[in-house]
């Protein structure tokens, strides 16, 4: 079984409520959208990466996942990708089959009053939740990048990037990790941002 967390509203598979999420404002006069910056794709323009997804059978008929960025941390793997309006991580357990994969997801903000403004490319709407492996995954989306913080007690070695994906530490989080998928003027706008406080 697939559990599923979202930040706007809860799909139709199995869920869990959402440990923290950010929406921003939503009600009053429409406010336009946000100019890319420059050099940035949409996630939904990046290439799609191979491989397989843990959605279930039943569902994947009414699915359409854009995979583009991969990481390992330890024996997990994390993979991110966009569907419609959203994007979202699914975190499979590698060595522990047997625990049901997480899948975290964010809507895309709206307009630009919406959700906030913590890294360039914004703005993002925010969803976090604890995955059952150790670690704990937040999920920072825009719609055009997305930023995951990694927590994990002690040191587990990062491997296996695929795609549009880059990765840096903070000295401040030291156990924290900071996964960027984005084109690439986009990804090193955003990891400059962390470098103050980066450990590499």
């Amino acid at each position: 079984m697939l559990k599923t967390i979202r930040n706007l509203a809860i799909g139709s598979i199995a869920s869990l409520l959402c440990v923290s999420c950010t929406t921003g404002g939503g009600g009053g006069a429409s406010t336009p959208s946000p100019t890319a910056p420059q050099g940035a794709v949409p996630l939904d323009a990046l290439r799609e990466i191979g491989g397989t997804t843990p959605i279930p059978e039943e569902e994947s008929t009414d699915r359409r996942v854009h995979p583009i960025g991969e990481l390992r941390v330890g024996d997990t793997l994390i993979v991110a990708y966009t569907e419609k309006d959203s994007c979202g991580i699914f975190i499979l357990h590698r060595k522990s089959p047997e625990k049901a994969p997480l899948e975290l997801i964010s809507g895309w903000p709206k307009n630009h009053a919406e959700g906030s403004h913590r890294y360039p490319a914004g703005p993002y709407n925010f969803a976090s939740a604890p995955s059952g492996s150790g670690l704990f995954a937040s999920l920072s989306c825009s719609r055009n990048a997305m930023v995951i913080e990694i927590s994990a007690p002690g040191s587990k070695a990062v491997s296996g990037l695929r795609g549009a994906t880059d990765t840096t530490t903070t000295t401040d989080k030291p156990g924290s990790l900071y996964a960027v998928i984005a084109s690439r003027p986009v990804r090193e706008g955003i990891i400059s941002t962390l470098r103050p406080k980066a450990s590499r």
